[in-house]
């Protein structure tokens, strides 16, 4: 529309003409107003957000932002099940060569490190994309633990004592 033309025209100056010209094009591919949005996200994260963490204030973040909010925000079992997971897949693809790891590894590491890299530091939500992989990643732990004949009666102790702690800290939570 002619407003969002000339918000594109205020907010990159220089380059609104090459921005016009990239609209036209990706519209081609995906919606205008798809494209528009990123912009704006991109504007955004530029120009960064009023955020805070441990009692310090910025406009900018901090590059560690995600990991800490991930780690105080969620609860206790959730986090020790998704550090052992993620150690797990680790260890699976250096010392056992399980390539199948990847798939959960990688775009894992990709994501964390280009969310790390945002200055739009205001809330864990934008790091929920993470959750499936950690989620995925810990029911391979202990799926592997209940699949181990020497391990499965701790692999049951395992599971009952997690849920159990999840479901104690969810009816807190509410």
């Amino acid at each position: 529309s002619p407003g969002d033309v000339q918000w594109v025209q205020t907010q990159s100056r220089e380059s609104a003409g090459s921005w016009m010209k990239f609209f036209q094009i990706g519209s081609k591919i995906v919606p205008t107003y798809y494209l528009f949005g990123q912009y704006n996200v991109m504007l955004h994260n530029r120009d960064g957000h009023a955020s805070s963490l441990w009692g310090q204030y910025s406009n900018r973040g901090w590059w560690y932002y995600f990991p800490v909010a991930f780690a105080i925000k969620t609860s206790l079992p959730f986090l020790i099940l998704t550090i052992a997971g993620i150690v797990l897949g680790l260890v699976q693809l250096k010392r056992r060569r399980d390539w199948r790891y990847l798939w959960l590894v990688v775009p894992m590491v990709i994501y964390a490190l280009l969310s790390m890299t945002s200055h739009i530091n205001i809330g864990v939500r934008h790091f929920f994309p993470e959750f499936g992989f950690f989620f995925i990643l810990a029911a391979v732990l202990l799926d592997q633990l209940l699949r181990t004949k020497s391990l499965r009666l701790i692999g049951v102790a395992v599971i009952v004592l997690f849920i159990g702690w999840m479901i104690v800290e969810d009816v807190r939570a509410y």
